[in-house]
């Protein structure tokens, strides 16, 4: 008999809870917007989660277009207060391009561990505080059990932790409820796969026309310099924070 079927003499109360694999699920935790209707008619929830891990698989080197899909969602959830932490970017952020996609600079944190160990053990510090509304952690390898960790903390914590990865990490095994697989295209465009959520798998990749958060700059053919991440910075760069200390394994 069809499970669909069979569950009609269920009660009402039961029947309202089964969720079936050919449905798109309910979220468990809530969600933001991504900005993109097209995602969200994708997502459960519609939207990003607000908490536990959530993975984003790049298929090109960094910068492909991942800050920009993650930017509106981003500045819906610092919007009533907390903190928007990343670890480990692979460029030094730059406060204009912040500015211009809702990040808030005056609760805006960067730090540079000095390994993998450190960066995953400032991220679950960082969960743990309760003071974070946002976590990205750029991981180029991360262990399973370590990522397992990391999702029970933000979820106990309510934060979403959004951690990218290279595209060769959708061949392995994930925690995370939510994985996508983000592909670059000409003209500001990105193709993004939905490799695991909590409903049925979507064989075609979704395209997204991305925006151009980066202003224009005037008067100045070279970027400014590079701030360090080791000292609070001026209004006029990235407001950013760094552990003076090695951090403990």
């Amino acid at each position: 008999m069809h499970a669909a079927v069979a569950h009609e003499g269920l009660p009402a109360p039961v029947r309202s809870a089964l969720w079936f694999g050919h449905q798109l699920g309910a979220a468990e935790v809530p969600t933001v917007p991504s900005g993109f209707d097209a995602l969200d008619a994708e997502l459960p929830g519609g939207g990003w989660p607000l908490a536990g891990l959530t993975e984003l698989l790049q298929q090109a080197e960094p910068g492909g277009g991942e800050l920009a899909l993650l930017a509106p969602a981003l500045a819906r959830a610092v919007a009533p207060g907390g903190q928007v932490v990343w670890i480990a970017p692979p460029h030094t952020p730059f406060a204009p391009a912040l500015q211009a996609l809702g990040v808030p600079l005056e609760r805006f944190l960067w730090l540079a561990p000095a390994s993998p160990k450190d960066a995953a053990w400032a991220a679950e510090q960082v969960l743990r505080s309760g003071t974070c509304a946002w976590l990205q952690w750029w991981s180029p390898k991360t262990a399973p059990d370590v990522l397992r960790r990391l999702h029970l903390a933000a979820l106990d914590h309510h934060c979403p932790l959004l951690v990218l990865r290279p595209g060769t990490a959708q061949q392995h095994a994930s925690p995370a409820p939510l994985r996508l697989v983000c592909t670059p295209l000409p003209k500001r465009q990105l193709d993004v796969r939905i490799l695991k959520r909590r409903g049925p798998a979507l064989a075609r990749a979704i395209t997204l026309v991305l925006p151009d958060p980066v202003p224009q700059r005037h008067g100045a053919m070279n970027p400014p310099p590079s701030p360090s991440p080791s000292k609070p910075l001026a209004d006029a760069d990235v407001v950013a924070g760094h552990s003076s200390a090695p951090l403990a394994a």
